[in-house]
């Protein structure tokens, strides 16, 4: 009886052990594949590619790899996990139909003095921090070229819930850079929504130039809604013409939130016709000068700016501009 008693006893602790051991291995399991498996359809992890998200491992080539991969069906997803840290050292190209998405507090940190993303047509970015990293820097951060000919209506081409911050000590180049040269590109219909803007030489630049020959260039119908930017030296600039051959009208900045300093040169500068800005602009005390801070140029006609800023810091040599100012 005895001898019966203790295999019984041998049989079950040897069946616990080996239940404990397979309900572990299915944890582990379960636990490395959380991510993945709660991803919805069509979305790729970076990882799959060779990523590792460490913030010392250069990850370029995996997470272009990934956008390469969806780019063949020109429609997908491509996730960079929460709270890790990616490291580019070259331009990350984002193609047509394919979404860049960043997980909370996902980090894309830039190494090195180049475009950081270059979106093409439909592709699109949300989530997370993209960060600089190098001193050298001074590039734009994401960068839409008119040669794409964006439509925002026929097109998905959006950018959103996106933090750009310089974390190094020079404040250069540009965070959200839009630009306009050749025969018939353009910039239109796009919404940038919900971005915050640190630490920049410009935070956001809309740029035409004429591209000869009778021919046209433009940027305009586009909407940035709530925006927060801070230490920039110049935080938006508007640089074109008033119209044809080369014009950025109609473009919306509205909601917005502008923390001057001592860094500060400019709010605003302002080629082109009917723009509309609205905001609040804080600590205008804090400014190392006393000159004004938003210029309407003589190419510029019918824009709207709603700002609480004093009359001596609007200086206006356009047409039938719409100020309204806190006096």
């Amino acid at each position: 009886m005895k001898l019966l008693y203790n295999l019984k006893r041998s049989t079950l602790i040897l069946s616990l052990i080996i239940i404990s051991l397979i309900s572990l291995l299915l944890f582990l399991l379960l636990h490395e594949n959380t991510t993945t498996l709660s991803l919805p359809p069509g979305t790729v992890q970076v990882e799959s590619q060779g990523a590792k998200g460490d913030g010392v491992t250069d990850d370029t080539s995996a997470i272009q790899s990934t956008i390469d991969n969806l780019s063949k069906n020109e429609t997908g997803t491509v996730y960079l996990s929460s709270g890790k840290e990616y490291v580019i050292t070259s331009t990350l190209t984002l193609k047509e139909g394919v979404q860049l998405k960043l997980g909370n507090n996902a980090r894309l940190q830039v190494n090195g003095n180049f475009n950081a993303i270059e979106l093409e047509k439909g592709a699109s970015i949300k989530g997370g921090v993209i960060e600089i990293i190098n001193s050298s820097f001074d590039s734009d951060v994401i960068r839409l070229n008119g040669e794409n000919k964006y439509y925002g209506i026929w097109d998905s081409t959006e950018i959103k819930e996106v933090k750009i911050v310089n974390s190094v000590s020079n404040i250069q180049g540009t965070a959200l850079s839009l630009y306009a040269n050749g025969p018939s590109h353009f910039i239109s219909f796009i919404n940038f929504q919900d971005i915050s803007i640190s630490g920049f030489e410009t935070g956001v630049k809309l740029l035409t130039e004429d591209p000869k020959n009778g021919e046209y260039s433009w940027i305009n119908g586009n909407r940035f809604q709530n925006f927060s930017m801070e230490h920039c030296v110049n935080f938006i600039v508007l640089e074109g013409n008033v119209t044809i051959p080369h014009e950025s009208s109609g473009n919306l900045f509205t909601d917005m939130q502008v923390q001057l300093d001592k860094s500060t040169e400019t709010l605003l500068t302002i080629d082109g016709s009917d723009n509309r800005f609205d905001g609040v602009v804080w600590d205008v005390q804090t400014l190392s000068h006393s000159e004004p801070i938003l210029f309407l140029t003589n190419q510029s006609y019918k824009n709207v700016i709603q700002f609480n800023l004093d009359p001596e810091y609007i200086y206006n040599e356009g047409e039938k501009n719409q100020l309204s100012s806190s006096k």
